[in-house]
């Protein structure tokens, strides 16, 4: 495969450009600025589109980077031969993807063709974008390279149907993932989460049968509650009709003392009034003799007033005036204040004259109250020993009944919490079984999974050991062209460089960028060379030699002559030293 020619309309700071390839090396020599980069990036979106279509930053977006400085048409047309028929590219880019144009004509007739989609770069190459610039484009100080998929893919000179090597690293992923999530040892993975709630469940079990054990002797011990507790109502109930019955006895004995107290009444009552009246009428006759007396003194507070109104008037007395008014309201004052208080004393007087009355009445209605008795049993219950005991009888029994109830209530309350606490064990029982029938199953499919693993990690070492030797010895070959010594370098199934330094291997990452460079060419060559055995394709190196010293810049040079009688070389430069 080959470029035959290009024409740039507007690209970065590209316009109008035309550019002719030969079949070898194509040196292009131009200034910093000129647009060598750009004009190698041109090449490869022609084939690929842009890179980083997504990111915001106008640099890594490759749209935006190279949006025509100038403006007008954006885009251009590539001319290129593959499998001994020309074709021509034309694309025009936008501000988004789905609104470019793609065409692809045949060189001869012009018409368009179905032989390749926009997705040209893929299904000519085999391999994919990123794949791309790791082989055949070597952007600017980017010779160092890596392994992909796609790489691997063609190295072992397989199609995706017959190995779907392409996917190896998705399906590694997949079963990882399947291991991690079935994981014993990793917090997220079932297997470990199984075993704790087994734990978990196993430790909650540790009373199951204590609480059974618990709960038959509580069981037990409340029907033996039980039964004393229908032993001591059953003697209340006794109790109570004994008491009953000692009432009853003294009925005729309690009509007798009512009628006694009903004769001896009005006598009473006709001796209390007559003690009352006289108490009355002394008091009566105090009062009256007070009264005249008060008011004598009244009637001085006001006259000892009005005289000291008057006098206010009078230019000769004027200076007795206030004093006998104030005197004469103080006099009224007190007067009336004293009646007040007076009566007031009266009142609490006759209260207290009552007060023993009511007492007594109350004291009366109140005297000798019990269970189960009235009023009228105050005298026999201070005088019946019998009734006295059995009262204290019914005391005890009801507090033999308090204290029955209250530990029976306990005994319940116990029982009830134990018997919710069995059940929920019964059912851990249950889910035990479940956890512990889950985890033998999850246990087989989670080692068959690691067999898994390792079985893909064999077939795809197998698989590398097929192109790991020949990538390897185009390796040393491309090297050697360029350095002097090869054997320090151990190439693994991976296509990842080592370097033997005192018996130990150590990456490449440690020597100098110099070293890396020369070291990434030939790596890059070594793939080309190893996949691409059918159509060799063009390669584009956009000044790869910037950081190589001059003792090893020659070499460089003349690996690129090398090569170039089998590939077709687009080289970019702005030294003629490097050339």
């Amino acid at each position: 495969m080959r470029l035959i020619s290009c024409h740039i309309e507007n690209f970065g700071k590209l316009s109008n450009f035309d550019y002719n390839f030969n079949e070898t090396k194509n040196i292009i020599l131009e200034d910093n600025g000129w647009g060598k980069t750009t004009l190698a990036a041109f090449i490869r979106v022609m084939f690929y589109g842009f890179a980083n279509p997504l990111k915001k930053d106008d640099y890594e977006n490759e749209r935006k980077r190279f949006k025509p400085w100038k403006g007008g048409v954006y885009g251009g047309s590539l001319s290129f031969s593959v499998n001994n028929k020309e074709y021509i590219i034309n694309r025009v880019f936008f501000d988004r993807e789905k609104e470019d144009t793609f065409s692809i004509r045949d060189a001869h007739t012009l018409l368009e063709t179905t032989d390749f989609s926009k997705n040209i770069g893929e299904e000519i190459f085999k391999i994919n974008h990123e794949s791309f610039k790791n082989t055949i484009f070597v952007g600017q100080d980017e010779l160092e390279t890596k392994s992909t998929r796609d790489i691997e893919s063609l190295l072992g000179n397989v199609s995706l149907e017959e190995l779907d090597i392409n996917n190896y690293d998705d399906a590694l992923g997949t079963i990882n993932g399947l291991i991690n999530s079935l994981s014993p040892d990793r917090k997220t993975g079932r297997l470990y989460k199984l075993s704790r709630q087994l734990d978990n469940l196993e430790f909650e079990n540790l009373s199951f049968d204590a609480n059974k054990t618990r709960v038959s002797k509580l069981v037990e011990r409340a029907k033996s509650l039980e039964h004393f507790l229908n032993k001591e109502r059953r003697a209340k109930s006794e109790l109570q009709g004994l008491i009953f019955e000692e009432l009853s006895n003294k009925g005729e004995e309690k009509k007798e003392v009512k009628e006694e107290k009903k004769e001896e009444a009005p006598k009473d009552e006709r001796a209390e009034k007559l003690k009352k009246d006289i108490f009355n009428f002394n008091k009566l006759a105090i009062n009256e003799k007070t009264d005249v007396i008060g008011l004598f003194i009244l009637f001085f507070g006001f006259f000892l007033t009005v005289l000291g109104v008057f006098l206010q008037n009078n230019n000769r007395y004027h200076v007795y005036a206030y004093p006998l008014t104030f005197i004469g309201i103080i006099i009224v004052i007190f007067y009336v204040s004293r009646t007040f208080f007076k009566r007031a004393d009266d009142t609490e007087d006759d209260e207290d004259e009552e007060e023993p009355h009511l007492k007594e009445e109350k004291k009366e209605e109140t005297k000798g109250y019990e269970p189960f008795k009235s009023a009228e049993d105050a005298e026999f219950n201070s005088s019946s020993s019998k009734y006295q005991a059995l009262i204290e009888k019914m005391k005890l029994n009801d507090k033999k009944i308090d204290e029955h109830t209250g530990e029976l209530y306990r005994l319940n309350r116990e029982i009830e919490e134990l018997t919710k606490e069995i059940l929920k064990q019964e059912e851990n029982i249950t889910r035990l079984t479940e956890i512990k029938e889950e985890i033998i199953e999850l246990k087989e499919k989670y080692e068959y999974t690691l067999k898994a693993r390792d079985y893909l990690s064999l077939a795809k070492e197998n698989f590398a050991k097929r192109y790991n030797k020949p990538v390897k010895k185009s390796f040393d070959k491309f090297l050697g062209y360029m350095l002097d010594e090869t054997d320090d370098y151990i190439l693994n199934i991976n296509n990842e460089l080592r370097i033997k330094d005192a018996g130990e291997l150590r990456d490449v990452r440690m020597l100098s960028k110099a070293f890396r460079d020369v070291i990434g060419l030939a790596l890059r060559l070594a793939f080309i060379e190893s996949a691409f055995t059918k159509e060799k394709p063009f390669i584009i190196l956009d000044d790869p030699f910037v950081n190589v010293d001059d003792n090893t810049l020659a070499p460089c040079l003349n690996t690129l002559n090398i090569i170039s009688k089998d590939y077709q070389i687009i080289y970019f430069t702005c030294s003629i030293s490097r050339t």
